[in-house]
């Protein structure tokens, strides 16, 4: 007999392990009480990728911005009829409606009228992603501010914008919003901006920024918003000193935590911190058969991370196989866009790791030169033996390129090995085989 599955969220996470769980026969219930695609199919990845796409091509201005809207409608309406047309295939039951744990093996479906539908299985998924985290200031409901989810819902894009926050969202928005000719201001808590990435490529995409007229605020506490009849004013204290920004829409990208009832966890015991569910290493709830994935659990919050944690939950429910740490790339689509995975210069100082580092121009690169894509760079650290501890990648094609260095570093594949490796010329991909070279000879014969 077939095992039964219940997975609530139709995000990456949900939708995707949906697939392969049927894939591996089981017996699929997905349950949606929104949009199929989640956060990132509709307010999140991929409205933010079409946006920066027709932000960056130079075509386009603020003025614009109902044609760009239709652009990404069309983008969403596609990938959204893609993903339908797959589950439907996959014989998986798409239920639409809030679903809720009520037991180790029932979920509750309250539809939009108010009926509920209670479903049984031998496991529950959780998947119901993220939600913004709001601030508590005065001013932050008043109608000039928008987060990451309601942005979208603007009929027309500002003159001026404040973004409190400059994270990932933060900065994706503050590259699209600058490229359309708007003037914008990033203020960030934090002494630097993307304070997670590799410093070296922080400060050196800093410059840039500069050049595409993003002005940057650090070590900044936002502590109110006013609201005047055509305008905002973002206050906030740097170094003991205040200051204020005035400007005309004002958008909140501090971070985001677990999309879930607080209440009703307590209620059915599923443990959580307030910002996260609590889960096991093999991503189990404190109810025994009730798993999250994703955002919810607060390990990595990202789409592809999502994917990796429900293909690996699947397996573990019907091959016994244990889930694991994956590397995990992160991607920051900015101008130029950035890209890291592994650890950094400054973790691997800290750890007391002894490591080497090597970094290359893009400037060096032939393919980079004859494409005019010259700025930035590519760090690989290594550790003695020449594993790979992490690479960081700051330019053109970034998002891509960093794949290499999780091949390498999932399957083991020291400098050694790669510096023997043939890529193709011109590539940007040359800019990882001459890391890998110059590593292999700065240490020397392999240390045993």
């Amino acid at each position: 007999m077939r095992k039964k599955i219940v997975i609530i969220g139709a995000g990456p996470g949900g939708y995707e392990t949906a697939l392969y769980a049927a894939r591996n026969k089981m017996d699929v219930t997905l349950v949606e009480s929104g949009e199929i695609g989640g956060t990132c199919l509709n307010r999140g990845c991929i409205p933010t990728k079409s946006l920066l796409a027709e932000s960056l091509s130079g075509v386009f201005n603020r003025s614009d911005y109902e044609r760009i809207v239709d652009k990404r409608e069309s983008v969403i309406g596609f990938l959204k009829n893609s993903i339908e047309s797959s589950l439907k295939k996959a014989g998986i039951s798409l239920v639409s409606g809030h679903g809720e744990v009520f037991d180790s093996k029932t979920v509750n479906v309250r539809n939009a009228n108010g009926n509920t539908k209670r479903i049984n299985a031998d496991f529950i998924l959780l998947a119901t992603g993220s939600k913004p985290i709001g601030l508590e200031i005065p001013g932050y409901s008043c109608s000039k501010v928008s987060d990451s989810d309601t942005i979208w819902t603007l009929k027309s894009l500002p003159a001026t914008i404040g973004i409190i926050g400059g994270g990932v969202i933060g900065m994706e928005f503050a590259t699209a919003f600058a490229a359309l000719g708007i003037e914008t201001t990033v203020i960030e808590y934090e002494k630097s901006i993307l304070s997670t990435l590799d410093t070296d490529m922080v400060k050196r995409y800093k410059s840039f920024a500069k050049k595409q007229g993003i002005k940057i605020i650090s070590g900044a506490k936002v502590e109110s918003i006013e609201e005047t009849d055509n305008s905002a004013v973002i206050n906030y204290c740097s170094n003991n000193n205040a200051g204020s920004v005035e400007i005309d829409a004002v958008l909140s990208a501090v971070g985001r935590w677990g999309n879930y009832d607080r209440e009703h966890f307590d209620k059915t015991g599923i443990l959580h911190n307030n910002s996260y569910v609590t889960v096991g290493a093999d991503c189990q709830t404190s109810i025994e058969n009730v798993y999250a994935i994703g955002d919810i659990n607060g390990i990595s919050m990202l789409a592809h991370s999502a994917v990796s944690q429900g293909r690996q939950v699947i397996d573990y429910l019907i091959k016994n196989k244990p889930v694991s740490n994956r590397y995990i790339p992160a991607c920051v689509f900015t101008e130029p866009e950035m890209a890291a995975v592994g650890m950094t210069e400054t973790e691997c100082a800290d750890a007391g790791t002894e490591y080497f580092v090597e970094k290359l121009l893009y400037g060096t690169n032939g393919k980079a030169a004859a494409a005019g894509q010259q700025e930035g760079f590519v760090k690989m650290l290594v550790d003695r033996d020449g594993k790979l501890l992490g690479l960081h990648i700051l330019g053109a094609h970034a998002s891509d390129l960093i794949h290499y260095g999780v091949i390498a570093m999932e399957g083991g594949i020291d400098v050694f090995r790669l510096s023997d490796m043939v890529f193709a010329h011109p590539t940007l991909g040359e800019l990882f085989l001459e890391c890998t070279r110059n590593l292999k000879d700065r240490i020397g014969e392999k240390h045993v």
